[in-house]
């Protein structure tokens, strides 16, 4: 089993590494994040495992004591540098990619998940016991000011009104929930049985084919997504669609994919590079591979 400390590094180095100066972080955990994550940063050490229970098992050791979440464990920065909550909030963000019904973003459709994300008992309601309203902001605020000094701009923040206040700093980064990825799924599936849609289009086909056929989804949750004003988010959303799109089990039937096995990308995206030779004048093109997004 791989440490929480292990986990921490690993998200960070996942989410941000590689990223261009001035790029928005979004910590957008699912389920298929993890897989990833464990299997790229930690498969030499833990080797074979349910990556996403083993993620688990380190949130709920080093954080919920007694039935109760003791954030004073993941305060601070670490021997690394790096703030000690990040695993924690990515917890946070997974419960919200787990909620049920994309259409309702109501306290009780969130701490339902996330009680369950931290282990804790079924018999209760609302909030866990020591995650008081509003406690963990301080984590969050922690987590954009170390995004801010390092020359990336951050994400999270706080919701409109008092239902949504500080839940919507993860829900905010949670850009696709599950029920989200088997609608999508499901559409793209049925539209490329009817040959409306290949299975081969690149980012900026299927965002135009998005824009055109939004109605397909049925859902005000996607609908609001797709049309959203924030340039950086509305860009965050279609690489997560795309990403869906190009690691799709096309033959499936629900499922966007195998829950045990980690999403595989089918193709490697290039443009040209064209160069030019001043001296004899010929021009010659090169392709330029792409660096996959997390790498």
């Amino acid at each position: 089993m791989a440490t929480y400390g292990e986990w921490n590094r690993a998200i960070v180095e996942y989410f941000v590494g590689g990223l261009p100066a001035g790029a928005t972080v979004y910590l957008s955990v699912d389920e298929d994040a993890i897989l990833d994550i464990g299997h790229r940063f930690l498969r030499e050490k833990s080797g074979h495992v349910d990556w996403v229970e083993d993620f688990l098992s380190a949130v709920r050791a080093r954080c919920v004591l007694g039935g109760e979440v003791r954030l004073d464990r993941v305060r601070g920065n670490g021997p690394d540098g790096l703030p000690n909550c990040v695993a924690f909030l990515g917890a946070m963000v997974l419960a919200a990619h787990q909620m049920a019904d994309e259409e309702a973003t109501t306290e009780s459709n969130y701490f339902t998940p996330l009680r369950r994300v931290f282990g804790l008992s079924d018999g209760e309601w609302g909030r866990p016991r020591g995650l008081h309203s509003g406690a963990e902001e301080s984590l969050w605020l922690a987590w954009n000011r170390w995004i801010v000094v390092r020359g990336f701009l951050p994400s999270a923040e706080r919701g409109r009104g008092r239902t949504y206040k500080y839940i919507h700093y993860a829900l905010c980064q949670a850009l696709l929930r599950e029920g989200d990825k088997r609608r999508l799924a499901r559409v793209f599936r049925e539209s490329a049985r009817s040959r409306l849609i290949s299975k081969e289009w690149d980012k900026n086909k299927l965002s135009a084919w998005l824009r055109m056929n939004v109605g397909l989804f049925h859902t005000q949750h996607l609908r609001e997504l797709f049309h959203g004003s924030d340039p950086s988010r509305h860009e965050a959303l279609l690489r997560a669609v795309y990403n869906l799109y190009d690691t799709l089990d096309w033959a499936g039937n629900e499922q966007p994919s195998n829950a045990n096995a980690r999403p595989v990308r089918r193709r490697i995206m290039a443009g040209l590079y064209r160069v030019f030779d001043p001296t004899t004048g010929s021009i010659s093109y090169l392709l330029y591979p792409r660096e996959p997004e997390h790498w």
